[in-house]
């Protein structure tokens, strides 16, 4: 837990898993390097009792939220709006199921009626649409416009044409175990036809 009235500045890159993190007081990452926490559920709530209950979090006291003093709010801050995360560097937050969780609960980001600041570097495109079909395992996509501010190495999301029965692009019960997104990595940007690797390697390439 990180208390009430602490700050912690979050600065490191680690593959270990914290089970939980409960932010009463401030979690703010920095800056000037690359940075990864791996965790099975954080919150920013406004409660002394340590809890696995991710989305179910408490809501007590959210009438008195307004003439809360902004020092005393639980914060997540990842970047602000005035200074975000760099370019050049990522701030990346994972999450993982652990054995003995809720399921319904966790893994889970979850926010409760506090404040949460995820702040990347501005893109003048934060998506786009292709302009031609794409078909299993090709490595060039073509957009409907010229991208500006992707760079190699930028990761992107390649969304399925079809939404199943069980919500949007995610996995669900039955036969929609399987997400129809594919994540890719920009290998090279040329105008508006991107080009990458397979799907099963995780690279792809985008144009500039």
């Amino acid at each position: 837990m990180i208390a009430r009235g602490t700050t912690v500045t979050f600065g490191v890159r680690s593959e270990a898993v914290v089970r939980l993190i409960q932010v009463v007081g401030t979690l703010s990452f920095i800056r000037d390097c690359d940075t990864e926490l791996n965790v099975g559920l954080l919150t920013v709530q406004r409660s002394d009792a340590c809890s696995e209950h991710g989305f179910a979090c408490e809501f007590e006291g959210a009438d008195q939220r307004p003439e809360t003093p902004d020092s005393q709010w639980p914060t997540l801050r990842v970047g602000t709006l005035e200074q975000p995360i760099p370019a050049q560097h990522a701030a990346r937050n994972r999450l993982h199921y652990l054995e003995g969780m809720i399921r319904e609960d966790a893994p889970a980001l979850a926010c409760c009626s506090e404040r949460m600041e995820l702040h990347g570097s501005p893109l003048s495109f934060n998506w786009t649409k292709l302009n031609a079909d794409v078909r299993a395992g090709d490595r060039r996509l073509t957009l409907a416009e010229a991208v500006t501010g992707w760079r190699l190495g930028d990761e992107v999301i390649v969304t399925g044409s079809e939404q199943q029965v069980y919500g949007a692009f995610q996995p669900g019960p039955g036969q929609d175990q399987q997400p129809q997104t594919e994540q890719r990595r920009i290998l090279s940007i040329d105008g508006r036809r991107p080009s990458g690797d397979t799907p099963s390697s995780g690279d792809v390439s985008v144009p500039r």
